[in-house]
């Protein structure tokens, strides 16, 4: 996970506060150990145990035009100091992680050097979440390059480069991988249950309520229990 600061000087804002401990909670409780969570900041952070990766706010200068040129520059900075391996799940601060997923027989996420979320369309990939290793460096540095030729944030420059079942090296998780709020009943007809990863921001409003609490469509919760019982305790 990472997260630039737009405020100085640098820190959370209100929502992004709460998401990082829900976040640092949920993958504690699902196993995930202290030195497998990376969290990139550019200003001091801790909790739980777990220090964030403070970057230098200089080497973000270029990259304040939008968060998601910041993810690109934090993904590379990773590379540069060698804490990429092989495996590395790499989500948004309201991405979710619903049920344990690294022992699922598919493995989508290791068909492909990038392996990233959808919108539901099959063609438009959604950054939010994203799994990859050692062998994706080049992409990325493609991505960056892009970014500063196409003047796009990660998302869009991805899907100009890479674009969805017409290359090798990039590909697109099920929708499992990025359950949003609108195109729920298809999501959830198409048999993905329970969902992977659940994505939506816990404080705006009505989402407590439809996902926690299951004011929706299916009428029941879409984030399992662990998650609405964190997010409850940091938003409510």
């Amino acid at each position: 996970m990472s997260y630039i600061s737009s405020v100085n000087p640098q820190s959370f804002d209100y929502e992004a506060e709460r998401m990082v401990k829900v976040q640092i909670e949920n993958s504690l409780e699902l196993g995930w150990k202290k030195d497998e969570i990376l969290i990139v900041t550019d200003f001091p952070y801790s909790y739980n145990g777990i220090e964030a990766i403070v970057m230098n706010h200089k080497e973000l200068r270029v990259g304040r035009r939008s968060r998601g040129f910041n993810k690109v520059l934090t993904i590379l900075h990773l590379y540069e100091q060698k804490l990429i391996k092989d495996g590395v799940f790499f989500h948004d601060l309201d991405a979710f992680q619903n049920i344990e997923f690294f022992d699922c027989p598919d493995k989508q996420y290791h068909k492909f050097k990038l392996s990233v979320a959808g919108y539901g369309d099959d063609i438009h990939y959604n950054a939010g979440c994203m799994f990859f290793g050692v062998s994706a460096l080049e992409i990325w540095k493609k991505i960056y390059s892009g970014c500063i030729q196409f003047g796009t944030d990660e998302e869009k420059t991805l899907n100009r480069l890479y674009p969805s079942g017409k290359q090798s090296e990039v590909g697109m998780l099920d929708i499992s991988y990025n359950v949003g709020k609108g195109e729920t009943t298809k999501k959830f007809a198409s048999g993905f249950q329970p969902s992977r990863i659940i994505h939506f921001h816990p404080a705006m409003r009505g989402n407590y309520s439809y996902y926690v609490q299951g004011n929706n469509d299916l009428k029941k919760p879409l984030v399992c229990e662990r998650v609405g019982r964190l997010i409850t305790k940091h938003f409510r």
